[in-house]
């Protein structure tokens, strides 16, 4: 193919509209957008009016920012698609944000006509008239419409701070006249929310105060965070440098009893403990966006918050409802819609979903923070976080690792502010620990009743020997009554064994969920093989040592599989929920080595050599399969998270203590190991670190240590879990009674 002549691009007038009107969500949006330019101007204030109740209606939009020569007004205004923020980034010390060079259209969305007035320090001032219905004709060539240009005559009002503040040198004024949409209160109100929001309202370095007139009012109100809003129960300030391996922050917690907040200082937390989500294949040293900020505020409504203060709790409510939500800002420009939190994807770090799977209160160590409960925003910038770009909608960033790498942070610090706001909770209320082990107030029922059935009993016989009648019938009324007492305890037992059954039984989801992906390879293995093999037979002629080796490979794979599914039935057999006599390590051995080659297949060392053989006891051994097999699943989820030097340690210890013989059972194991903070959380029900990819549900059960901790409870034991000094993991310590 060879070219004759050149051709080009030809630009029609109706894609003003397109660009603007039409892409423009709302008025409220396009309104921001002019702001923003104010913004990136250098403004220190900007004054917005909104003349709807006029005969003649208007909206204006002025600030004292740098202004515009006439030359700007050409060669950037009025040229679409340039913005020479590309190329100078930053004016007085402010990164620019806008960069498409299309915010100006907005204009379009809210009148037909825009009046544009500027003026510089060193020029006078001069306009331009735009009609933005001369762009509807279609056919029509971009160039082909024009506009009026002034530069003798013109009169511009620039804001000012005060009326005896010296008058400005230089700034812009847009004046927007035959609206196109009528506004009302509520508009008026949403607009309010959204200027108050658009610069963060925890920024005390720059200076952009925006004024907001709407209606017959001749004060301008200033657009800014409420006092009551100091008033939190839990603060944190987090910061993430890539440089780093730990996570620095500070903690701000309301002193319990007293309105007074102190601050605990330089705390961290190794990055790869805050994140955790292994299984959405996030690798900590890879996905890193940049240096990141992020401030969060948690009030729990609640009167003690309010202690000392003027503020009332539907005050705080009002509050709330207003400002709740996590927002993202980048160049402290904020990025809708993150923290809109009634609107979709306002909620983007899913704590709606996250708090209905555990709505417990605050007393709980695993309790969680409703989204309506939290102010904050995280920081980010073009220049320090690259990876971070917008979606093609122009709202919100791409969600990729990067942003999921966000997500995880966020969510990760959340726990960090329920952890203290369940300290304070404690600590205010001095609440007594409430025993609800459902297997001791069994236990305890059953002993009862069978006191009172030996009892009567006794009575039974003494009375059947009696010849009065009466008497006589009221022993055949007891020894009924002996007879239901018999059949309340061992419908008890039959309870206290089905409740061990149904700890087994989660045991064995928890680990078919983690092991689950060695299962399925194996099948795949299998039914791959089979079916080599069989084509390899119905060649001519048959090749039978390749169909030999592929069935030999099928073989090993369905005796892998088999051997799940018997270790899976073997967890639950009846003799297993009947106490005995025996030795623990027969017990636990077995286990190991049927996992062995899970974990080998993720080249996870597993060290058994310090296992006493000679610790015996009266258990359930359906009871320490439970612990063990929950203790490994934990360390090889915690072993996932790192790609080097992957070991779990298992002991088995005769430990005695305060003169009662016992035993210690620890697992060890080389991963990130449990937060400081998280330490008593992790033992709650539901409670888990584990997401989906998506990253809107929970991906672990939160059971496995809430069973070990409710099968160590019921028999008298300890647990603990600490830092192992050697692997650097985290190191659960079970300690029984010998029976």
């Amino acid at each position: 193919m060879r070219a004759t002549k050149k051709k080009h691009l030809s630009v029609d007038a109706g894609v003003v509209a397109s660009l603007g009107r039409d892409s423009i969500k709302d008025h409220t949006t396009a309104i921001l957008e002019l702001v923003k330019n104010s913004y990136d101007a250098g403004a220190k204030i900007v004054d917005v009016e909104i003349m709807s109740h006029l005969s003649k209606p208007y909206i204006r939009i002025a600030d004292d920012g740098c202004g515009m020569t006439e030359r700007d007004i050409d060669n950037h205004w009025l040229r679409i698609g340039y913005s020479e923020k590309r190329k100078n980034k930053f004016l007085n010390k402010r990164r620019k944000t806008g960069e498409k060079g299309i915010g100006r259209l907005s204009a379009d969305r809210l009148g037909a006509v825009l009046e544009v007035r500027s003026r510089t320090p060193r020029k006078a001032p001069l306009g331009i008239i735009i009609n933005w219905n001369n762009f509807n004709k279609m056919g029509t060539d971009i160039e082909d419409v024009e506009f009026d240009f002034y530069d003798k005559d013109v009169k511009l009002t620039i804001p000012k701070f005060a009326d005896n503040s010296p008058e400005p040198k230089s700034g812009t004024e847009l004046i927007i006249r035959k609206l196109r949409q009528e506004w009302v209160k509520k508009d008026y109100d949403d607009l309010y929310k959204q200027l108050s929001l658009l610069i963060s309202p925890f920024d005390t370095k720059s200076v952009f105060e925006i004024r907001l007139q709407a209606g017959a009012g001749e004060n301008r109100e200033k657009v800014g965070p409420p006092e009551i809003g100091n008033y939190f129960e839990v603060k944190l300030e987090a910061t993430l440098n890539p440089s780093s391996e730990n996570v620095a922050y500070d903690l701000w917690e309301r002193v319990p009893k007293k309105s007074t907040r102190i601050k605990i200082a330089n705390n961290k937390i190794p990055l790869n403990q805050l994140i955790t989500n292994s299984d959405y294949e996030i690798s900590v040293d890879k996905v890193k966006p940049g240096p990141v900020k992020l401030i969060l505020f948690y009030y729990p409504r609640s009167d003690n918050s309010l202690l000392g203060t003027k503020f009332s709790i539907p005050q705080l409510s009002t509050y709330l409802k207003e400002n709740a939500g996590i927002k993202l800002y980048r160049d402290n420009i904020r990025v809708k819609p993150y923290g809109d939190i009634d609107q979709p994807g306002g909620d983007w770090l899913n704590l709606g979903a996250r708090f209905a799977q555990n709505p417990a209160g605050r007393s709980r160590p695993s309790h969680r923070i409703r989204p309506s409960q939290l102010v904050g925003a995280l920081f980010i910038s073009r220049d320090d976080n690259p990876s971070l770009n917008d979606s093609a909608s122009r709202e919100g960033l791409i969600q990729d690792d990067n942003f999921r790498f966000l997500y995880e942070f966020v969510r990760g610090c959340i726990l960090l502010v329920e952890a203290s706001s369940h300290k304070i909770f404690v600590e205010e209320e001095s609440q007594s620990k409430d025993d609800d082990s459902l297997d001791k107030d069994l236990e305890s029922i059953n002993n009862r009743l069978s006191t009172v059935r030996d009892d009567l009993q006794d009575v039974s016989k003494t009375l059947s020997k009696h010849n009065d009648g009466e008497i006589r019938t009221l022993g055949e009324t007891v020894a009924a009554l002996v007879s239901k007492i018999s059949y309340a305890t061992e419908s008890i037992e039959v309870l206290e064994s089905q409740t061990r059954l149904y700890r087994g039984l989660a045991t064995i989801g928890i680990a078919s969920a983690v092991f689950g992906h060695e299962t399925q390879i194996q099948i795949s293995r299998l039914v791959s093989a089979l079916s080599m093999a069989k084509d390899y037979l119905t060649k001519s002629p048959p090749k039978i040592p390749n169909s030999i080796q592929k069935i030999d490979i099928a073989t090993t794979a369905s005796e892998r599989v088999l051997a799940w599914g018997g270790f899976a039935l073997d967890r639950i057999r009846r003799d297993k929920r009947e106490r005995v006599k025996g030795k623990i390590h027969e017990i636990i051995s077995p286990i190991i080595g049927e996992l062995r080659a899970a974990f080998d297949a993720l080249n996870i060392e597993i060290d058994d050599k310090d296992i006493d053989s000679k610790v015996e006891t009266k258990v359930f051994k359906i009871d320490i399969e439970s612990i063990i097999l929950n203790l490994l699943t934990n360390a090889y989820t915690a072993c996932r998270q790192t790609k080097q030097n992957r070991k779990i340690k298992i002991s088995l210890r005769i430990n005695n203590k305060k003169q009662q013989n016992g035993y210690s059972l620890t697992v060890s194991d080389s991963g990130p190991g449990v937060n400081e903070k998280l330490k008593t959380i992790i033992w709650e029900p539901t409670f888990t670190t584990k997401s989906t990819k998506g990253g809107a549900s929970e991906e672990g059960t939160g059971m496995g240590l809430a069973i070990v901790d409710s099968i160590v409870e019921e028999m008298n034991g300890t647990r603990n879990v600490d830092a192992d000094p050697k692997l650097g993991g985290a190191r659960f310590e079970i300690w029984l009674p010998i029976v």
